[in-house]
């Protein structure tokens, strides 16, 4: 195929989803090949993909293991659930949104979560924990999702945080957050948990458990 037709069929292609741009290159044995240069955004499991040779090509996967293959090109990482072992060394500065699971209960150091990352998840178990955030989370991080919380933590949020994201089925309520923050995203279930004198200083986003996800950048 010549390069102008590659080109078209790329361009085309950054309107698609992943599924559809998967069937416009099974149409032609002529354009197959263009999946080598296309990008897949759509979150998939990691097992699904690591046998094709376009997997470099994938930006938002989920992995099991610390020693599961991570695409080069690969910008949002996800933990299973049940991963709870270190993540020393593990994530690539290429991840702009990491999301470690519920189970995840293990000592962050200082530069675990490269500095590139600057959407953040942490799991309930993770939370419960009796680790400093402004240590575990790097300068870099502007949104911050809570799935658990103990409240003594709100104070160690890191300046660098602007935006908080509650899980839909976390209800406590909120009486004050550190003043750096400007926006809480929260589900409809938590109408009604959040003090009015920061309803007067932060904007509150509330929103169905899908457009959640949206708001952090997973879907």
């Amino acid at each position: 195929m010549n390069t102008s037709c590659d080109d078209i069929i790329l361009s085309i292609s950054i309107h698609l989803t992943d599924y559809d741009k998967i069937n416009l290159t099974t149409t032609s044995k002529r354009i197959y090949n263009t999946r080598n240069n296309m990008l897949f955004y759509q979150r998939i499991n990691i097992n699904r993909i690591s046998s094709l040779p376009y997997f470099n090509n994938f930006t938002n996967v989920i992995i099991f293991d610390g020693t599961d293959p991570i695409p080069l090109r690969a910008t949002h990482l996800s933990f299973d659930d049940r991963f709870d072992k270190s993540i020393k060394g593990i994530i690539p500065h290429s991840v702009t949104h990491l999301a470690l699971g519920n189970l995840f209960d293990q000592r962050i150091n200082d530069g675990d979560i490269p500095n590139s990352v600057t959407c953040l998840e942490f799991g309930a178990i993770f939370m419960e924990g009796g680790q400093d955030l402004k240590v575990v989370i790097p300068p870099s991080v502007k949104i911050l999702k809570l799935n658990g919380f103990i409240y003594k933590h709100i104070d160690e949020i890191p300046s660098s945080v602007n935006c908080l994201v509650f899980h839909q089925y976390f209800y406590r309520p909120i009486d004050h957050v550190p003043n750096n923050i400007k926006r809480i995203i929260v589900s409809d279930n938590y109408e009604g948990l959040i003090d009015n004198k920061i309803l007067s200083n932060v904007d509150v986003v509330v929103c169905k458990h899908k457009k959640l996800w949206s708001a952090f950048g997973y879907l």
